[in-house]
């Protein structure tokens, strides 16, 4: 299946998500979510290099959530998400 994979191991819940979208790399979601005025960061192996190697990931795109957040916006990242990953299926 193709599509956005959230990249978060273990059971506690944080309001900082980090995924992949397959097909593109970090940068690429990242410059498209700033298209649409949402503001994610793009890491590559250099900011987690145990984590990331451990589990053969190159780079992850991070958001991150917090009380200053609507329910609006969050919805707003996860029907972008979706559209981005949509597209880089067709």
């Amino acid at each position: 299946m193709i599509g956005a994979r959230c990249r978060k191991l273990g059971t506690e819940r944080s309001g900082l998500v980090s995924f992949t979208v397959d097909g593109l790399g970090a940068q690429e979601v990242h410059a498209r979510l700033a298209r649409e005025q949402i503001t994610v960061g793009a890491n590559g192996v250099p900011y987690t290099p145990l984590d990331m190697t451990a589990r053969k990931l190159s780079e992850i795109v991070r958001a991150s959530g917090s009380y200053l957040n609507t329910e609006e916006e969050i919805g707003r990242l996860a029907a972008a998400v979706a559209r981005i990953a949509r597209d880089a299926a067709a």
